[in-house]
């Protein structure tokens, strides 16, 4: 074949093709008497091999180490070039969510889109304390989704404070792409969902006991804190076991307390823990200082006086005492 029968069959130029000449990559197999070049079935197969690894996005120089370096590693060069794709996607992604943001906010004309745009990248910036003053200054023209986005991600406590309070401030769109967050698969989104909801008194109580089912344990213990305080029994289990676990206890021993039709069960409840637990699990120390929160306590505090514990029985002392049980 002469290279423009062969240009035809591959679809790559007679140009394309010297240059892979001269760079060694493709020899034709033979030369007419004249100097024509001739193409066989083996460079056909080579032409192939070529465009597909440049297919791949290799360059000129690594296709030729691929197919002539045993040593050369496909593996590590796929490896960068996946790494390198994804850099570009995120960009890619970055930039098509600040235009959506931006058209969302319902820019007019360019002065309003240069206003928006510098306040997302102020959102966006790697600086906590730009991210915590965007926040704070936010006025009408944001969108509100774009804001909960920014909430969720954040990790800074002091930013997160000031996002939280402006999506509570942007209203409902905005709390409602929050409770999107939790059902992410990012940890630190769906902790940080519940943390914006719980300040958010007119998020629905069902939104709340989804999260009090999540596996980890810190969720559970964020959203039971004001589910206890709005009555909801379903906490109950989940407060008395932040007790036990020595997780947000203090507060969970208040949160008890404060409902006044659940104390018998409570306590009901606290003693068998007492009972059923070793004497050296430090648990039962946090179960005899959180009785201090119950005004129905004493009979049981005046069990634990003389406890096998040396620290449960020194604090149901202290706790009787202060109450003149003990003198």
């Amino acid at each position: 074949m002469r290279i423009g029968e062969i240009s035809a069959r591959t679809g790559v130029s007679a140009r394309m093709l010297r240059h892979y000449e001269s760079l060694g990559l493709l020899v034709p197999s033979a030369r007419t008497s004249v100097g024509y070049r001739e193409y066989g079935e083996h460079d056909l197969r080579r032409i192939f091999h070529i465009e597909s690894l440049r297919s791949l996005g290799l360059g000129l120089k690594e296709v030729k180490q691929a197919l002539e370096d045993p040593a050369f590693s496909v593996e590590a060069v796929l490896n960068e070039l996946i790494a390198d794709s994804r850099e570009r996607l995120k960009q890619e992604r970055a930039l098509f969510d600040r235009l959506v943001a931006v058209r969302a906010a319902g820019a007019t004309d360019w002065d309003e889109a240069l206003v928006i745009t510098a306040m997302l990248r102020d959102l966006r910036s790697p600086d906590p304390a730009r991210r915590q003053a965007s926040a704070l200054s936010q006025e009408a023209g944001i969108d509100p989704k774009e804001l909960a986005r920014a909430a969720l991600k954040e990790t800074n406590p002091n930013a997160a404070g000031a996002l939280t309070w402006a999506v509570l401030r942007a209203g409902e769109k905005a709390v409602n792409e929050v409770l999107r967050g939790l059902e992410a698969t990012d940890l630190g989104v769906r902790r940080q969902a519940v943390r914006i909801l719980t300040e958010a008194p007119e998020v629905p109580v069902r939104h709340l006991l989804t999260a009090l089912q999540d596996e980890d344990p810190e969720i559970r213990a964020l959203v039971a804190l004001p589910l206890g305080r709005r009555g909801q029994r379903e906490a109950m289990r989940e407060l008395m076991d932040m007790i036990l676990t020595g997780r947000h206890d203090v507060d969970a021993a208040e949160v008890l307390a404060g409902q006044e039709d659940w104390g018998t069960e409570v306590l009901r409840s606290l003693e068998n823990s007492l009972r059923c637990l070793p004497s050296s699990d430090p648990a039962r120390a946090r179960i005899t200082q959180a009785l201090a929160e119950f005004a129905g306590s004493t009979p049981l505090l005046t069990t634990l006086i003389n406890d096998d514990t040396p620290q449960v029985a020194m604090t149901a002392r202290a706790i009787l005492s202060t109450r003149g049980m003990l003198m």
